[in-house]
């Protein structure tokens, strides 16, 4: 996938809670892609958005850990 796909997609998931059932979509996401999305959150050089994937992609039932 390219490299900017995903971060649109980092965008769309870990973004600043935007909508309704923003948990529920995360929950959604296949395991495979989490790490691939967590990659390049940690890759990208964005502390904001390093932490805010972490905080999405990393708990198993994709709600966000506090």
């Amino acid at each position: 996938m390219d490299a900017r796909i995903d971060a649109s997609a980092l965008r769309h998931l870990c973004g600043w809670k935007s909508r309704k059932h923003q948990a529920r979509d995360v929950a959604k996401v296949p395991a495979e892609l989490r790490v691939r999305l967590l990659t390049a959150a940690r890759e990208s050089g964005d502390d904001d958005k390093r932490r805010r994937a972490e905080r999405w992609l990393s708990a198993p039932s994709g709600r966000q850990l506090r």
